[in-house]
């Protein structure tokens, strides 16, 4: 069976395999896996996937890759990548981190942040990186969301690795345009994932 990570899509659950495997529930109850090979190269690693607008996006150290109708059954062929200028300059760090916002899939590269609404990419390093943002690495270490915002956690540009690492939330708001706060600075240099709940009064969000 599949190592994870995990997304759903056509309530089939979607796994990573290997670096050039997924594998895909009969359905959300079933035990049995099916398996879709030959996403790209096993030479590069397989670093996230994602579910957007009904589509299965699969994130690899040299590109995005993506299949547009899951329901219609998958071959070998159907995942291209669309996001071929990464091949000149891979990374292990890019699309590890996913989640769709406003009709877009915002993700994560190695020093920036690009968006993907089914048929266009575009790179928006530059709303969380500048320079007059001098304290901000460009590593984003998570993201999260409520109805309004999409909040994302970011590394500073320091090499510290350690537990207590400086790490900036940021929130942004796409009404009228980009619109990116500094939030917090928290002591939290490890995180690996983030969740927003609403209790009906407050909204919380959960660093892990």
């Amino acid at each position: 069976g599949p190592h994870g990570p995990y997304t759903t899509v056509h309530d089939h659950v979607w796994a990573i395999k290997n670096d050039s495997t997924i594998e895909s529930s009969q359905d959300t109850t079933s035990p049995l896996w099916v398996t879709y090979s030959n996403i790209g190269t096993n030479v590069r690693a397989m670093n996230g996937i994602f579910a957007f607008n009904n589509m299965v996006v699969v994130g690899k150290e040299d590109g995005l890759w993506a299949y547009a109708d899951v329901a219609a059954g998958i071959s070998v062929n159907d995942f291209i990548n669309i996001t071929p200028e990464f091949d000149r300059h891979p990374s292990t760090s890019h699309f590890t981190r996913g989640l769709a916002f406003m009709g877009w899939l915002y993700m994560n590269t190695r020093r920036g942040m690009v968006r993907y609404n089914g048929s266009e990419l575009q790179d928006v390093s530059g709303v969380v990186t500048g320079a007059q943002l001098a304290d901000f690495g460009g590593r984003i270490r998570a993201f999260s969301l409520d109805s309004s915002w999409l909040y994302i956690l970011m590394d500073t540009p320091s090499s510290d690795a350690s537990a207590t690492k400086t790490t900036w939330l940021l929130t942004l708001d796409e009404s009228g345009g980009f619109h990116i706060h500094t939030t917090h600075k928290l002591s939290i240099g490890d995180i690996y994932d983030a969740y927003t709940f609403y209790n009906g009064t407050n909204t919380h969000l959960y660093i892990a």
